[in-house]
C-alpha cells in the first residue's frame, strides 16, 4: 500500500467514524428525549449503515455508489428540515458532515486508489514465504 491509498484510508475510516459517532449520539439524544420505545428502528439504520460501510471498506463498487447516493438523499431531506423548522446547529452540522463525507468518497483520488487496492487484494495470490524452493530429484532409476 503506498501512501496515495494510506490516505484514501485513513479518511475513509474518518468518515465512517464520524458518521457512526454522530448517528449514535443522535439515538442516546432521541432516547433521552423520546424514551427507548423508538431506538429499534434506529439500532436498524446503524446495522445497515455498519453493513454499508463495510462493504465500501471492502471495496464493493456498488456500496461506494448507494453510500454517495444516500448521503445526498439525506443531504436533501435535512436541507428540506432546516427549511421547514428554522437552522438548528445539529441539523446544519449533520447536513454538512454527510455532504463533505458523500463527495471525499466520490470524489477523492486517494479514497479512490485506496478502494481499488482494497478490490484487487483479494484477486492476487501473495505466498505467505518467499524462500526460495528447493527441487529433489529422484535419482533410483
Amino acid at each position: 500500500m503506498n501512501n496515495v491509498q494510506k490516505r484514501g484510508k485513513i479518511i475513509i475510516l474518518c468518515i465512517f467514524i464520524a458518521l457512526l459517532s454522530l448517528d449514535l449520539t443522535l439515538i442516546a439524544y432521541e432516547a433521552i428525549q423520546k424514551g427507548f420505545g423508538d431506538t429499534l428502528s434506529s439500532i436498524g439504520r446503524i446495522c445497515f449503515s455498519f453493513g454499508i460501510m463495510y462493504a465500501v471498506w471492502i471495496g464493493q463498487r456498488w456500496a461506494r455508489w448507494l453510500f454517495v447516493i444516500l448521503m445526498f438523499l439525506a443531504s436533501g431531506l435535512i436541507v428540506f428540515a432546516i427549511i421547514r423548522m428554522g437552522p438548528h446547529a445539529l441539523l446544519v452540522g449533520l447536513c454538512s458532515l454527510m455532504l463533505a463525507s458523500a463527495c471525499m468518497i466520490a470524489f477523492s483520488g486517494s479514497v479512490s486508489s485506496f478502494l481499488l487496492f482494497q478490490q484487487t487484494r483479494g484477486k492476487t495470490f501473495e505466498p505467505i514465504a518467499t524462500a526460495p524452493m528447493r527441487v529433489v530429484k529422484n535419482e533410483s532409476n
